[in-house]
C-alpha cells in the first residue's frame, strides 16, 4: 500500500520540470528511473531506496522517506 507525506519533496528532474513528491511509490520510482546518472549510487541515494523499500514493505515510515529523499535530492543538487 503506497504512503503519502507532506510537506512534499520538490524537485527539479529536468530543466523545464519540476516534482512535488508526496507518495512513497512516486519517490520509489523517481530514485529508480529518473535520478541523475551522476548521483546514481551514492550512499544517500542508496539510503533513499532502502527508505522506499522498507515503507512499501510496512517496515519503515512515510517521514524516514521523505528524509532520506530530501538528504538525497539536496547532494544530487536537485532539491527546488
Amino acid at each position: 500500500m503506497d504512503q503519502w507525506f507532506s510537506p512534499p519533496v520538490k524537485l527539479w528532474l529536468k530543466a523545464d520540470k519540476a516534482w512535488a513528491v508526496t507518495r512513497v511509490a512516486l519517490a520509489a520510482e523517481i530514485l529508480l528511473f529518473d535520478w541523475p546518472k551522476e548521483a546514481r549510487g551514492t550512499a544517500k541515494h542508496r539510503a533513499a531506496r532502502e527508505a522506499c523499500l522498507a515503507c512499501l514493505e510496512g517496515k519503515g515510515t512515510a517521514e524516514q522517506v521523505r528524509s532520506a529523499l530530501e538528504a538525497a535530492a539536496k547532494e544530487a543538487g536537485i532539491l527546488h
